[in-house]
Formats: C-alpha cells, structure tokens, sequence
C-alpha cells in the first residue's frame, strides 16, 4: 500500500507523550530481560497535543526502538521528545548505546531488505525494511526520518521530525448522506432491516432498540437480506459483513447494483482504518463496530432517519 501510494492517514488529536509512553509500556518487558535501561525526557515547553495518525506514530517508534533494543547489550536506550527548528514541528530522537554502524554502512540504512552487513543479519535476524518503511510513513506524515549520528561501539541517534499537524487526505463513502442536525430528528415509526447470523446479537440489537421507536426486523444472511430488501419498505439497512451464505460486502453489492439507494450500515468487528475504508467503497453508508455501542447505534440510525436522499458520489458516476 504504500509503495502504491494507496496508504490513508487517519486524522486525530493526541498526546505525544501518551504514544511514546504505551511504546516504553509495550517494549520494557525485552529491555529489562536484557539487562537495560530505557528513559524518556520532554521539554516542557512544547505543545502536548498534535493532529496526525496515532497508530502510524506508535508503529513507526516501534520499529525504531525494537531496533535500538535489538542492536544494545550494555547501556540505555533514550527518547527525548523536543521542538525542532520549526515552530511548528518536532523531533523525538532515539539515541542507543548500542554497536553503532560505520560510515560506509550508513547509506544503506533506509534501502529495503539491507542491513549494514551480512553478520548482523546471521546474529540478529530481520527482514532489513523496518527502517525503509518507518521512513516512508513518516513521509505519509509530512515528516522525515534521519540517522543524526553513530559511533561505532559508542551508539546511534535518530531523529523522526513530524509536524504538529499532518494533511489528511479523506475517503468519501459511495453513497453520500443529506442529514439533517440530530436533534430536529425522529426515529419513531422506523422500520430497520437486520442482518445478523448470531442469535445473541440479535438479542442484544433488539434489547437497545427497545422504546427507541425503532423496530427491527431480522435475517440470517446476506441472501435473505437481498430478498426482503427488495419485497419490503425499510428505513434502513444494518448489515453484519460476516455471514453464511452470502456475506454483506455481496448482499451490498447486489443491491446497491439493483438501484437499491436506502442507507445500509455495515457491523463490523473490524476497526481498522482500511476495513472501514472498504465499507465505505463497497456502497455502505456508514459503519457500526462491533462490540455494538447501543449509545453510537441509535445515533448512527437517527442520523439517517430523516430527510435523506441516497446519491452517487459526483466522483463515482
């Protein structure tokens, strides 16, 4: 995806000082069972929130010190979260005490499936694209990577510069919504098709929708789906993606193909930003993950309820 350049950011606000401490979490347990010390210092100074994508951020930390741990047997690892040049942007370094890289070695650092030499490859494993691709996401950022300094025998310093805020490009679902603001809406007298092959959570969907107004009437799969959409008025579709017989990325796609032009909500156990983005291509309107929130279930439903109009994106016709 991202040599494609097919790879989305997702756009939030967030601590930094919050993601590089879940990394300290997640990585401390192989720096004490390898006789480290890991340490982390901010300048207070800087703004504690930025706009960017979290879980990029934390994977591209990761990389770096997984590396850094990988690469040290005596000493410390530190981070250190200060302003760059830039008023608006920042550096986190990551300085080791490890085996440092010689200066011939270090221009092949950020290449794909290269590591300085061939004995670090037979002692410490690895495929040699953590670097290359912590590179490229910091990229997709609006950042850069760089190795600021390495000794070898004394450790290495890399520096990841990112902007406060990140350009983020959005995905525009298939079939767009008119809404009106909620609360001039009603969800009294609706009638709401529900796909669902787990008995429990249908038990679960018709226990939050009780006294809503809102009234579910439920099928086992995809094909059953596509039949009572067709033979019956509903206001909207809710839409399990996994499902015998005939999942609902199809059951969506037969009807969307058919003229089918209703609001149809995906439930998905996935919350990855890419499995989101394919719901939205794929001719959802929207999605609900599972587990279900009753609280982000109604409101999903009462968004859609009234007026709507069900439109190809201009971009899609």
């Amino acid at each position: 995806k991202v040599e494609d350049g097919n790879f989305e950011i997702e756009s939030s606000e967030f601590n930094i000082s919050e993601i590089i401490s879940n990394v300290i979490t997640l990585i401390e347990p192989i720096v004490k069972t390898k006789g480290l010390q890991i340490k982390f210092s901010v300048d207070e100074n800087l703004p504690k929130v930025m706009t960017s994508d979290s879980r990029l951020l934390q994977q591209i930390l990761l990389n770096l010190v997984g590396n850094a741990v990988k690469f040290t047997t005596v000493g410390e690892i530190a981070l250190g979260l200060e302003p760059s040049s830039s008023k608006s942007a920042f550096t986190i370094s990551i300085r080791d005490t490890g085996l440092g890289i010689k200066p011939d070695e270090q221009t092949k650092l950020f290449q794909p499936f290269t590591q300085a030499n061939a004995n670090l490859n037979r002692k410490f494993g690895g495929t040699g694209l953590g670097l290359d691709l912590s590179k490229k996401l910091a990229h997709l950022l609006g950042g850069d990577l760089v190795l600021a300094q390495s000794i070898p025998g004394v450790g290495s310093t890399f520096n990841l510069n990112l902007p406060f805020q990140s350009l983020v490009q959005s995905i525009r679902p298939r079939y767009a919504l008119v809404k009106a603001p909620i609360s001039q809406q009603s969800s009294a007298n609706m009638r709401v098709l529900v796909a669902e092959d787990t008995a429990e959570n249908q038990l679960l969907i018709k226990y939050f929708l009780k006294g809503t107004g809102i009234e579910p009437i439920f099928v086992d799969n995809g094909t059953e789906a596509v039949a009572s959409a067709n033979s019956n008025e509903f206001d909207a579709i809710l839409m399990d993606i996994q499902m015998p017989e005939m999942d609902g990325y199809e059951a969506t796609g037969i009807l969307r193909k058919s003229g089918y032009l209703k609001p149809i909500i995906a439930l998905t156990a996935h919350t990855f930003k890419e499995e989101q983005e394919k719901a939205l291509l794929s001719g959802f309107t929207d999605f609900v993950s599972k587990p279900i929130s009753r609280k982000l279930l109604i409101q999903a439903l009462r968004e859609i309820r009234s007026p709507f109009i069900g439109k190809l994106c201009p971009s899609l016709i």
